[in-house]
Parts: C-alpha cells; structure tokens; sequence
C-alpha cells in the first residue's frame, strides 16, 4: 500500500503582491543599496556591494525568512549601540522577534537581533536591529563588523 503525498495549498491572497511570479518559498536576492544599512543616530554603517555575502528571502505565507551574511563591514562616526538592516521587499512585521544570531564587533561575537513592530517606542522602521547582547556600544572599526544571520519574521 502507498502513502499518499501531503500538498500543501497556499492561497495567493496569502502572498504579497510583490511575489506574483515567484515560486513559493524561492529565494529573492535583495539589490545591493547602501540605504538598507543604517545605524543608531551619529554612527555610521557602511556595507559596500563586495561586502554583502548573502541578502535575500523568502516568503511562505505571512513567514519572511532572511539569510543576511556581511563580511568586512565599517563602523564609525559615534559610537552607538545599534545597526540596522532594512526588512527587504517593502514587508513590515506583524509581530516583534528576537533572534540570537552572529555578528562580530571589531572581531569579537557579541550580538542579537530584533525585529520591532511600529507601536514600540523604540521602532525606528522596517528594520532588524542588530545590537551586542550586552548592550554596548559597537567598536568602531574600518572593516572588522560581520553579520550572520538566518532569521523568520510574521509580516503585515
């Protein structure tokens, strides 16, 4: 006797419309921008093309997965305790997450990230923060922050 293969039907008003004609759950490379990089007020985060390994996602459902890997990234200006990377494809986040995730700071592992929604005080925009667990401010450094991460978010 044969089992019978599972489907799983996911309705299209479940997808955003930016993903008419991609498959389900494909991996979409985000165009590289300097923009969807920013950091707390006074610092600076600089992510040049070459830096940027891996951003893209995917989207099941109302479930954004982001893979966001970044070599030799650059802090400075003022210290600051925050680094931001934007939410690709226009989502904003249904619900608030917090990842543990890796991310260097001047060559030592130090971070989470968060993913806030718009009714927190301390949202700032469609963005997952990237901060150090302790709460410290980043090093500043000419090309010594990487970021790694592989992280699931409910959107809008």
């Amino acid at each position: 006797m044969t089992t019978p293969t599972p489907t799983i039907f996911v309705p299209y008003h479940a997808l955003d419309a930016a993903l008419a004609g991609t498959a389900v759950g494909q991996w979409i490379d985000v165009p590289y921008s300097a923009a969807n990089f920013t950091a707390s007020p006074g610092m600076t985060w600089t992510v040049q093309a070459a830096d940027v390994i891996t951003y893209a996602y995917a989207v099941i459902g109302k479930l954004l997965f982001l893979n966001l890997y970044l070599d030799f990234t650059a802090v400075g200006g003022t210290p600051g305790p925050k680094l931001y990377a934007a939410l690709p494809g226009g989502f904003q986040a249904a619900r608030p997450a917090q990842f543990l995730a890796l991310a260097y700071d001047n060559g030592w592992a130090v971070t989470q990230f968060l993913v806030r929604l718009p009714s927190d005080p301390d949202y700032i925009g469609d963005v997952v923060e990237i901060a150090r667990i302790d709460g410290a401010n980043w090093t500043l450094t000419p090309n010594l922050a990487f970021v790694r991460a592989n992280l699931w978010v409910l959107v809008a």
